[in-house]
């Protein structure tokens, strides 16, 4: 698990950070998910109580992007996540 004392390392690709904040994510959105919860009720339940992980840019530093927005993400994911039948189970994050 990525905590604050990780956030102000240098990674050596920006895969590295991206893939540590998605996953942060998706942890909180596990957790909050239930069969039959709306992408609505889920994101909802993120912005109040999920992980906001960020990547901050550093002009110097190559092979950055432009960061990255936890709640952007997370609006994706609850919509991919609830519109899944519900009998289909929640892939390995």
């Amino acid at each position: 698990m990525v905590t604050t004392t990780q956030a102000a390392v240098r990674w050596r690709s920006y895969a590295e950070p991206l893939a540590a904040c998605t996953r942060l994510v998706d942890l909180c959105l596990d957790e909050g998910y239930a069969p039959g919860k709306t992408a609505e009720a889920l994101y909802g339940y993120y912005t109040m109580f999920g992980d906001d992980p960020f990547i901050v840019e550093i002009s110097d530093y190559p092979g950055t992007s432009s960061g990255f927005s936890a709640w952007t993400y997370a609006k994706a994911r609850c919509e991919e996540l609830c519109s899944r039948p519900p009998n289909e189970l929640l892939p390995e994050s």
